[in-house]
């Protein structure tokens, strides 16, 4: 079992400048994972996307120092090299080991009660494995959807003048949803 991904470098290193300042503890884990059209990295109560390509079915766990080490040298290439064997995690000639999770068990797991986000992409993950489960009976969901309301009502006031309204932004966020977890229904 080897995994392997090519990620844009250019939104790589952009993404890895907000880990510089990152405080972690040791014990923080960080998350390693890929849609399909985006990889990502979730650490330090921050996350980064970057375009790639590849096979890469799971979740890859490491410590969040590993991250920031990586943020202060990045990795070289174009596009950078990313490949997981199931206990080390390689970013170019940077090395590390990890956790590998298989996404069958962490496609319709339920998020953290604070990742709002992840709570909201539940159904575009549910739809892809199991014919779109309803999540809106979960409390979680229901606060997420609350908490982006609350957003969008926000973002739609400067916007007005421009002729923006809730319902576009709404619109472009369920596009950007849908795109993110299921790569063949948008562009």
């Amino acid at each position: 079992m080897a995994y392997g991904l090519a990620v844009d470098r250019r939104e790589l290193v952009n993404g890895l400048r907000r880990f510089i300042r990152a405080e972690v503890w040791p014990s923080q884990k960080a998350v390693i994972s890929f849609d399909g059209r985006f990889f990502s990295i979730k650490a330090a109560n921050r996350v980064i996307v970057a375009h790639a390509n590849g096979t890469w079915p799971g979740v890859a766990y490491v410590r969040s120092n590993a991250i920031v080490a990586m943020a202060l040298a990045p990795p070289e290439g174009e596009p950078v090299k990313i490949s997981c064997d199931g206990k080390r995690l390689r970013f170019g000639s940077f090395t590390v080991m990890c956790a590998w999770q298989p996404v069958s068990v962490t496609l319709l797991s339920l998020p953290g009660a604070p990742d709002w986000l992840e709570a909201l992409s539940r159904e575009y993950r549910a739809c892809r494995a199991q014919n779109c489960l309803d999540g809106s009976s979960d409390p979680r969901v229901v606060k997420s959807e609350q908490q982006l309301a609350r957003l969008v009502s926000r973002a739609a006031k400067p916007l007005a003048a421009l002729g923006i309204t809730e319902n576009d932004i709404r619109s472009l966020i369920e596009k950007r949803l849908a795109q993110r977890h299921n790569p063949r229904t948008g562009t």
